[in-house]
């Protein structure tokens, strides 16, 4: 209260007052060349030339993208008022360093328009301002406004009207000076917007060693003199007791407005923390789940049939049909864990063979066997095999197990059956298309009834299928 019985007694005892009024018009003409349009695939924004060797001052969320990482530099594209395009060069972001929401791009041009900076310390509340800029991408487009308040650390508080657009572009002064980077806009509050402070950019460029100028750009301001009546000073002081009065209440809800900003915050990040989390575990979950889909335990079973060639001392001869028999097969297997879709498998397998001989090749069975009285009434050789064993990778086989002959013999004219035991060892390679599976095979029988070793070599067709899954 003391403040505003001083301000009011010191108002009301001054008739006359100097107004500086800006001079928009020149101020445009002098400055919108200077300014420039910054585009990507995402967003628009605004920008200005500092010097003439093509450094142009921005904001860093311009040229970032939606999650704050900043754009490549041939992402960028810089388009100066007389309508050319120019890809970024080199790119320098303060925003991690400094905290400031301020980056600089240099192109390979030289330009003649650039803007001076203000270095007269902080601008006064009241004086006049105005922002060039493409706002919403209405091009090159000047608003103007007052500083109302200056007291923030990185910012100036500003009534000119600011959009989306408008970001990165220069807030000038009645001299054609830069007084700040316009930066944000509070959607919740009309005409309350927030430009960076040039003192903070003129720092920046010292660091870089980037040179800048602080001429005045526009030299005749205009002034004007007016003598105010008493009863016009009363109602000025009036005016301005109640502008503290609102300029205090609106400090109190800053205040209550800035923590219940800081509340969001906290809680937007840990809805963003949760996100992330549920995320992680779909991912997880689904990691499981697929690895599930496939390692999975299972017994298999095929049926088939092919042909075989018998090879040894049995037949001497060349191969030919006497050699030939044919053979049915089935095969029941376990299959073990696998982890993924494309890792095969092993398998422990039993094996079931049965088969037959013609005449021909059981001639010299029975003269090996030295039992040259075989009835001739036995239309062919049976066999049949049962083997256990390993097959790797869904590919190779390997088994062994015990076979049989049953053949008839005439004996005293009495015909008699005999079992011919013996031992088996088989080789194999499978084929997979789909349920239907190609084998060959390598057996070698030997062994027990069996004065000589037998060759086999077959080939057999099978249709396979998954009897139980867990």
């Amino acid at each position: 209260m003391k403040y505003f019985k001083i301000f009011a007694f010191v108002f009301l005892n001054s008739p006359t007052i100097l107004l500086a009024q800006i001079n928009a018009i020149e101020i445009y003409k002098s400055c919108a060349d200077a300014v420039v349009l910054i585009e990507s695939d995402e967003s628009i924004g605004s920008g200005f030339f500092i010097n003439s060797d093509g450094w142009i001052v921005t904001n860093q969320h311009v040229i970032s993208d939606i999650n704050g990482l900043v754009k490549s530099k041939e992402e960028i594209n810089v388009i100066t008022r007389d309508g050319r395009s120019h890809q970024a060069l080199e790119i320098k972001d303060f925003n991690k360093s400094s905290g400031l929401d301020l980056a600089l791009i240099k192109i390979a041009f030289k330009y003649d328009s650039y803007l001076p900076l203000y270095t007269e310390g902080v601008p006064q509340v009241g004086d006049e301002v105005v922002a060039i800029g493409h706002p919403r991408g209405l091009e090159w487009t000047q608003t103007k406004g007052i500083i109302s308040k200056n007291d923030y650390r990185q910012f100036v508080q500003i009534d000119v009207a600011i959009n989306s657009g408008n970001s990165g572009g220069p807030l000038i002064n009645s001299s054609g000076q830069v007084v700040g980077i316009v930066t944000a806009s509070w959607e919740e509050m009309q005409n309350t917007n927030l430009a960076v402070k040039s003192t903070l950019l003129r720092n920046i460029l010292e660091s870089q060693k980037i040179k800048y100028f602080t001429d005045v750009l526009v030299k005749s301001s205009q002034k004007i003199d007016r003598t105010l009546s008493k009863a016009e000073q009363d109602k000025r002081a009036e005016i301005e007791i109640e502008k503290l009065r609102l300029e205090k209440e609106k400090i109190r809800r800053d205040y209550e407005r800035e923590e219940r900003l800081q509340d969001l915050e906290e809680r937007r990040r840990q809805q963003e923390e949760e996100i992330r989390e549920i995320a992680r575990k779909k991912m997880r979950d689904s990691i499981e789940a697929e690895r599930a889909k496939y390692s999975v335990k299972r017994i298999a079973l095929s049926f088939g049939g092919g042909a075989a060639i018998y090879s040894g001392e049995l037949s001497r001869m060349a191969v030919n049909k006497e050699t030939f028999g044919w053979l049915a097969n089935a095969m029941i297997a376990y299959r073990f864990e696998t982890t993924s879709a494309l890792e095969r498998g092993h398998l422990l397998a039993l094996f079931l063979n049965y088969g037959g001989l013609d005449n021909a090749f059981r001639e010299q069975i029975s003269f090996v066997q030295n039992k040259k009285h075989f009835d001739e009434s036995q239309s062919f050789l049976k066999t049949f095999e049962i083997e256990g064993g390993i097959i790797f990778q869904e590919l190779f086989r390997i088994s062994a197990g015990y076979g049989n002959q049953a053949i008839k013999y005439n004996i005293e004219g009495l015909p008699v059956e005999r079992i011919n035991s013996y031992y088996i060892a088989t080789f194999g390679i499978i084929i997979k298309f789909g349920f239907l599976h190609l084998g060959v095979n390598v057996t070698a029988m030997t062994g027990r009834d069996l004065p000589t070793t037998i060759t086999k070599i077959y080939g057999t067709a099978n249709l396979s299928f998954d009897f139980i899954r867990w």
